[in-house]
């Protein structure tokens, strides 16, 4: 029973952070156009996108799917080599996936960021540059939402 409400948890703050993304995205940035709206519309993708996966492993290692292990970055793998194709991931949607991440580690371990032509840039200590994009981020948004809904569908079906 405690896990069940644990996986509850990790679905409401999915969607808690997917919506606070979306409103960021599609309502705040539109009239503000301030790069740092971008940037927190991306770390509650981010955020969104740990938890739902998450719950999609636990919930697929339960059902002796699959094996957990301590390193996060090999169950990251497990999830897009072996929970993708339960959960119709298409290749588009891994990439999106990835790039969150990738993009949202880049953004922590940034020296700097800034604006330009409507994209967050940021900056490492290296100088290489990762550009951001408002139409990125409404790509990503919709494959966390489909995400989050399909996941939300399959725990509905297993009750």
């Amino acid at each position: 029973m405690e896990i069940e409400k644990q996986l509850a948890d990790y679905y409401i703050e999915a969607e808690k952070s997917c919506r606070a993304a979306d409103h960021m995205i599609w309502i705040t940035y539109p009239v503000v156009k301030d790069k740092s709206i971008l940037l927190k519309a991306l770390e509650n993708l981010h955020n969104s996108a740990t938890k739902i996966i998450t719950l999609i492993l636990k919930y697929e290692y339960l059902h002796k799917r699959i094996q957990l292990y301590r390193d996060t970055e090999k169950n990251l793998e497990t999830f897009f080599k072996k929970c993708s194709n339960i959960h119709s991931l298409s290749s588009q949607d891994i990439n999106n996936i990835r790039s969150i991440i990738r993009i949202s580690r880049k953004c922590k371990e940034s020296t700097f960021e800034f604006s330009k032509a409507e994209k967050a840039v940021i900056m490492e200590e290296n100088g290489e540059i990762t550009e951001l994009s408002l139409s990125e981020l409404k790509e990503y948004s919709k494959t966390i939402r489909a995400l989050i809904d399909n996941t939300g569908k399959k725990l509905k079906e297993a009750i």
